[in-house]
């Protein structure tokens, strides 16, 4: 809730979309501009930029020491995570607006497209990439993954065997969703069930513990969801 405690400014990054912890603590988030690592020092805070040219990033994941962006430039990002990692467009993914990014068990990434792009009809799916086992850098094979069951598909997490995205519906009009669908033992998707609604346009969310945290864009809302799907608490609309 609002009154938990208060908002520090450290940064600017515009249109902030994503943030991603590596394991060892690193921080990156992906915005409007570039993917950016958050660092400290002694004079304060700092944003490097990983990609040497700009583009609307959205998603973040990480297997192994490898780092992936979704960009709406239509690409597949990624990042050999050295002191100075370099972004680079390593698969063209042929979406028009590639958002949430997750990965999968099995080393895996589950793309969504959507939820609107303002050159294209909406195309809503989430799409499932396979990674040359040899080489994190090569994608060997692209599918559709789902392609019912969604409609303005934004975020996407994984939680064992399955993923929840957040989504919109317009008939009937549900405006905050997070949908779960497991992933089935032969790979394939199962049937999409809404998990929790909330009032406000949904972004992305994380886990916490056995919680979800999700952002709204519309109102500019956090909301806290229980284990149950039950909203616990959220934010005062900004």
């Amino acid at each position: 809730a609002s009154s938990c405690g208060t908002k520090t400014k450290l940064l600017d990054i515009p249109s902030a979309e994503n943030i991603l912890f590596t394991p060892e603590g690193r921080l990156f988030v992906s915005g409007g501009t570039n993917v950016f690592e958050i660092t400290r020092d002694t004079l304060g805070w700092h944003a490097r930029p990983l990609a040497s040219s700009s583009g609307n990033f959205t998603g973040l994941a990480q297997i192994g020491n490898v780092l992936y962006a979704n960009c709406f430039d239509g690409n597949l990002y990624a990042a050999v995570l050295t002191a100075t990692p370099s972004l680079l467009p390593i698969h063209a993914l042929g979406l028009t607006s590639p958002n949430g990014l997750s990965t999968g068990q099995n080393g895996e990434l589950y793309v969504v497209n959507g939820p609107l792009s303002s050159s294209s009809p909406p195309n809503p799916k989430i799409v499932r990439l396979k990674l040359d086992p040899a080489n994190p850098l090569h994608v060997i094979e692209q599918t559709d993954w789902l392609t019912t069951g969604l409609s303005f598909p934004n975020g996407i997490q994984r939680r064992g065997n399955t993923l929840f995205f957040s989504d919109s519906t317009a008939a009937p009009p549900q405006l905050g969703l997070i949908k779960s669908v497991q992933i089935l033992a032969d790979g394939s998707a199962g049937v999409p069930q809404i998990f929790a609604s909330f009032n406000g346009l949904p972004d992305d969310f994380s886990f916490v513990g056995d919680k979800i945290v999700a952002a709204s864009y519309s109102n500019g809302q956090i909301t806290l969801i229980g284990a149950d799907g039950q909203i616990q608490s959220q934010t005062n609309p900004m």
